[in-house]
């Protein structure tokens, strides 16, 4: 069968009596992150996570809680897997993350939080890229070998009720 599309391998459903083909996204991504503590200080504030969608979105997730240790590790991690969670629910970035700065802006009566976020999602069948940044250090986007820096200007989430900045371009990477 032909459908006209590059298609990934099918996969039968629970019950083996139907046939799912999915169209294989003409793009590719990707993704490299790295860390490390300092030697013999508290852990790190710094979280990422990356997943793909069944709707070929690939979605990038950095949150970075304020200060160091245990407090600010817990509060990305928190925070870095409620986002992934909306965005697998169908909820789209923008409000995943207004919906983060108002959680965070709830939680700061009882003590501070905050944190800086990036999100960024890749469209692989277009090649449409949205940065969403909330109060995060210059982000580097490399494409090919184009390195392009994208940066915000809002304060961190949880400190102010303001939307995040955001970032739309069409990506030039590599055809598969």
């Amino acid at each position: 069968v032909s459908l006209g599309a590059d298609t990934e391998r099918s996969r039968p459903d629970t019950g083996g009596e139907r046939l799912q083909l999915y169209e294989r996204e003409p793009l590719e991504a990707e993704v490299g992150v790295a860390a490390c503590c300092r030697g013999g200080k508290a852990p790190s504030g710094d979280v990422a996570r990356s997943f793909k969608s069944a709707e070929g979105i690939l979605y990038l997730i950095v949150a970075d809680g304020m200060g160091s240790g245990k407090e600010a590790s817990e509060d990305s991690a928190a925070a870095a897997a409620l986002a992934e969670k909306l965005l697998r629910a169908g909820i789209g970035p923008e409000t995943v993350l207004r919906t983060l700065n108002t959680a965070l802006l709830l939680r700061s009566e009882k003590r501070i939080c905050s944190l800086s976020l990036d999100l960024m999602s890749v469209n692989l069948f277009t090649g449409e890229t949205c940065v969403y940044k909330y109060g995060a250090a210059p982000s580097y986007v490399r494409s090919g070998s184009v390195v392009r820096a994208v940066q915000g200007s809002t304060p961190a989430a949880g400190t102010d009720d303001v939307g995040p900045d955001c970032s739309r371009r069409r990506a030039g990477v590599c055809t598969r």
